[in-house]
């Protein structure tokens, strides 16, 4: 009798000592992924950043958005017409959904069909349109009616020499502010005056070897309040422009996206997105 006792006892501590492993077991388990899932997130984090980042240095342009409570100034600088960075764009991608992804074990789909031969888009504050495109070489700001801008500043620098222009039409009842400041292998020019953001307005500036700087400001390429450049000259022109737009939308993305998209797949972290600042 005692020692069925004692069997009966010893089972019932095997017993417990097996469903305490078991639990323990699972705590741990449950520990794990629960550490894992931030670990997974930021690493998804960062390959956007990186990859934002990368493409920002790859294509351009250069960027800043500055707010306030009551307007937004976006400026941007680069050359133009931009550097057809197609095969560059190409190595990248591969590179993104091979190695780099590899090494975070995830897995990456990039996809940049949208900048194909080279063209550099972007969606800026989920409202506006930036494309600079190397074929045509031109670049356009615009928005879906109107940028609602107020008023715009260019700063163009060439190594062309100077035949001959045609200027803005200014006109003092106009309501956007335009100062356009060039410099060439001629001297320097400067231009301020108003135009009216609905109505098309064009300079064009002929050099010695037959090139064109042309750059039209308010209606423009269906959108009103628009900036669009083009530049024919074999070597690129220095461009920096920026633009005072309305007040930020509370509800809107603040920042730039490429119009092209990154998917990330790590464990049960899945990011798909538009890859941006």
């Amino acid at each position: 009798m005692k020692g069925f006792i004692m069997m009966v006892v010893s089972v019932a501590l095997i017993s417990l000592l097996v469903v305490f492993a078991a639990s323990l077991h699972e705590s741990h388990l449950e520990m794990e992924r629960a550490l894992a899932k931030p670990q997974a997130l930021d690493y998804a984090a960062f390959f956007f950043d990186d990859t934002a980042d990368s493409l920002n240095s790859l294509l351009g342009p250069e960027i800043a958005l500055n707010k306030t409570n009551a307007t937004t100034t976006l400026k941007i600088s680069g050359l133009l017409p931009v550097k057809n960075s197609s095969a560059d764009l190409a190595q990248y991608e591969t590179f993104l959904e091979g190695r780099f992804a590899n090494q975070t074990g995830a897995l990456a789909d990039a996809n940049f069909s949208n900048m194909s031969g080279g063209r550099v888009s972007l969606i800026i504050n989920e409202k506006y349109f930036y494309s600079a495109d190397p074929a045509s070489k031109d670049m356009i700001f615009s928005a879906q009616n109107s940028t609602n801008a107020s008023s715009y500043s260019l700063v163009v620098t060439t190594d062309f020499a100077r035949g001959n222009y045609v200027p803005f039409n200014f006109s003092s009842g106009g309501d956007l502010a335009v100062d356009i400041r060039f410099s060439d292998a001629s001297g320097s020019m400067v231009w301020s005056g108003k135009v009216y953001s609905n109505q098309q307005n064009r300079m064009d500036m002929n050099y010695s070897d037959g090139s064109t700087l042309s750059i039209e400001i308010g209606r423009t390429h269906g959108s009103d309040g628009s900036l669009w450049m083009r530049n024919t000259g074999a070597s690129p022109a220095e461009v920096s422009w920026s633009a005072i737009l309305p007040k930020a939308d509370s509800d809107k993305r603040f920042g730039y996206e490429y119009n092209a998209s990154l998917s990330y797949v790590q464990g049960p972290i899945r990011v798909a997105r538009r890859i941006g600042r």
